[in-house]
């Protein structure tokens, strides 16, 4: 990793979910076999008793305050208004610019509902050096565009930013300000009000869009489908709102077949493609039959 010996995996925490993060976050450095340090961000509602509880069930992670990201970031986003507004507004505009300017290194970002499985190594090693990101693959697309809004942007098809690596070099202030100002500006992203929860998600989409790209491997890495099934290939998942319930189901199946107490699997990488019309339509239509053949 670049100016790292240990990566620094970063989470935007909040009291709901104080005890999620514990278990997940807590999974990944239990079964990385690659030394991990985990950092948290506090999005302005952990109290005392949380920051105990984190302090307890995640020893050795370092916490952010709110007030001591305000006092490093505010100054500096002076000159950035609309992002600025995005991360007033909301923790995903925090996750987007705080753990760029924090970040000593390459930025490795974990959501706090990614939940592993068995002993892994070398996720976060880069496959090589011309790879500037890696993500975990999503179900769909889930950004706040469809394909042919995008305007000037490259977007990369089922990008999912709750577990995403980029190199520390193309973060760039002015570049998160031009990026959000042309996506809330766009007339999709007006009227399109239900996908604005997936700003944070485009922009990440449009700095990976625009360099070298690879996502770690679906079948042992990926955002859980509602009709998903566990599998002793599967080293983690991200466990999103409409499937937060399947969590403890994939937990306790994982442990019934023992995988915690095997040797360490290699994490490997894929392709990406880019964010199409074609590979839009084609998703959509492949998720509409699964889910219709499962019910």
């Amino acid at each position: 990793m670049t100016q790292q010996t240990i990566p620094e995996i970063r989470a935007i925490i909040c009291k709901r979910d104080v005890e999620l993060g514990i278990e997940c976050l807590g999974s990944l450095k239990r079964f990385s076999a690659d030394p991990v340090r985990i950092v948290l961000h506090d999005d302005g509602s952990i109290s005392k008793d949380e920051r105990a509880r984190l302090e307890e069930g995640l020893p050795g992670a370092v916490l952010i305050s709110r007030e001591e990201a305000d006092d490093v970031m505010n100054p500096l986003l002076k000159a950035t208004p609309r992002t600025l507004a995005f991360r007033e507004r909301s923790p995903m505009g925090r996750k987007l610019v705080d753990v760029g300017i924090f970040s000593k290194g390459d930025i490795i970002l974990c959501d706090t509902d990614v939940l592993f499985f068995r002993p892994f190594k070398g996720a976060f090693s880069w496959p090589n050096e011309t790879i500037k990101t890696v993500h975990v693959l999503d179900v769909a697309d889930s950004f706040c565009l469809k394909p042919w809004q995008t305007g000037p942007l490259h977007l990369l098809h089922r990008f999912n930013a709750g577990f995403m690596m980029i190199r520390k070099e193309l973060f760039d202030m002015d570049l998160m300000e031009r990026t959000v100002r042309l996506i809330e500006d766009n007339p999709g992203y007006i009227e399109n009000k239900p996908y604005q929860w997936f700003l944070e998600q485009t922009c990440w989409a449009s700095v990976a869009g625009e360099h070298p790209a690879m996502m770690w491997a679906g079948n042992q890495l990926r955002v859980i489908s509602k009709n998903d099934r566990y599998s002793t290939d599967l080293v983690g998942g991200h466990f999103v709102g409409n499937v937060r319930h399947m969590l403890a189901q994939f937990r306790d199946q994982a442990r019934v077949t023992g995988v915690e107490h095997t040797e360490p699997v290699t994490i490997e990488f894929e392709r990406t493609r880019p964010y199409s019309t074609t590979a839009f339509i084609a998703n959509r239509l492949s998720n509409r039959i699964r889910y219709a053949l499962a019910s």
